[in-house]
């Protein structure tokens, strides 16, 4: 870990901490001087390099599915953040897990962590009545349905915001 001096102390921090401690205070001092949207859109994405390892470890075919709904989480808000839980799954969250991934034998499976998010076009392939998750599962050669996956991560986005999905529950 590199060492990171500051006045009066010597720290250890990762690269990670160290980039979003500088992304923070750049974030608070533009805030004063520009509107939310300018900053969304001109900020850097968050990624984890752990994530990358993830996907470059899986085939090909599984990779490109990986990367695609990668792409699409972060399109759905500019501030979501990577990380790895449970040992070695790459999440994606943003006041609360928005989603994970995790490849299988024949397929990739995208858990969405809002059981409360309709799914009007029926892209949930399993965990119906799970009470925290539901899956969208991909095989190879499958196509992804993008609009409905970056609408049903946007609605988590939002809830997330709101409290979460289990306040939401609680007061609907």
């Amino acid at each position: 870990m590199p060492l990171v001096r500051q006045p009066g102390r010597l720290e250890v921090s990762t690269a990670r901490e160290v980039g979003e401690r500088r992304a923070s205070s750049w974030r608070q001092g533009v805030m004063r001087d520009c509107d939310r949207q300018a900053i969304v859109t001109s900020m850097p994405l968050t990624v984890d390099p752990r994530v990358d390892a993830y996907i470059d470890s899986l085939p090909h075919w599984q990779q490109a599915i990986c990367r695609k709904v990668r792409a699409l989480v972060h399109a759905a808000d500019r501030e979501v953040g990577e990380t790895i839980k449970r040992n070695r799954n790459p999440y994606f969250v943003l006041d609360g897990n928005i989603c994970a991934l995790l490849a299988a034998k024949d397929h990739v499976n995208v858990f969405v962590y809002d059981p409360i998010v309709p799914d009007p076009e029926g892209i949930i392939t399993s965990g119906h009545e799970n009470k925290t998750a539901r899956t969208v599962g991909i095989r190879q050669g499958e196509g992804i349905n993008e609009r409905a996956l970056t609408d049903m991560f946007r609605a988590i986005i939002a809830n997330n915001r709101a409290g979460g999905w289990r306040k939401l529950k609680r007061e609907g």
